[in-house]
């Protein structure tokens, strides 16, 4: 079946690249960052402009700016309606990627989508979203099994693409990140706060309040 669907593919660069632009351009661009950097070193290669960088003693604004230009592509062009960034994105050319590209419910996780709300692109945070409600059943049997209590319990990753925790051991102690789904819910609580839409926050209220208990 894939070979199927991707021998009905083009293999027109250009072709592949305008559909893309078309869905993705309206949304990468509701956003800018202007550091002043001349429209010359906003031409340079990216090469030259880490040089220029390691030469000078004061910031070069191109980078910068490029830096963040780039951040909004990876986090759009690795996300969809059913998934979030994982640990290492799309982009390392592997199908034996490390940690088996689990989903690591720690800073990684939370840094990778972190400008997705602040950066106006609702649609490279739906996957996240989904993703999270998904796992909210797993989490409460790890509260049940591990601390025979209510609320929910993250795993520290996500194996076979569930929130069980299946690895306990004392280098990664995550039985014991009690306050883990605090911080997974909070990037709904900030979709709230940047759109005004209280579907999100009202999913953080009836998620976070057997927590409190």
């Amino acid at each position: 079946m894939l070979q199927q669907k991707l021998a009905g593919l083009s293999t027109n660069y250009q072709t592949l690249l305008n559909r893309h632009v078309a869905k993705h351009s309206a949304i990468f661009n509701r956003v800018s960052f202007d550091l002043g950097a001349t429209p010359a070193d906003r031409a340079k290669s990216t090469e030259q402009l880490l040089a220029e960088q390691k030469s000078s003693s004061t910031p070069v604004p191109a980078p910068y700016e490029r830096m963040f230009y780039a951040g909004r592509y990876h986090l759009l062009g690795s996300s969809n309606e059913t998934a979030a960034p994982d640990l290492l994105g799309n982009w390392t050319g592997d199908s034996n990627v490390g940690w088996d590209g689990y989903y690591h419910l720690d800073a990684n996780l939370n840094l990778q989508i972190s400008s997705g709300n602040i950066g106006s692109m609702p649609e490279a945070m739906a996957g996240y979203f989904w993703l999270n409600q998904q796992w909210q059943k797993d989490f409460e049997t790890n509260a049940k099994k591990l601390f025979g209590t209510r609320g929910m319990l993250t795993g520290g990753n996500t194996p076979n693409a569930e929130g069980l925790i299946s690895n306990i051991n004392y280098d990664y102690p995550y039985q014991c990140v009690t306050g883990g789904e605090f911080w997974l819910l909070y990037p709904f609580w900030e979709y709230y706060e940047t759109t005004g839409d209280r579907t999100r926050a009202k999913r953080v209220r009836r998620s976070s309040e057997p927590l409190h208990h």
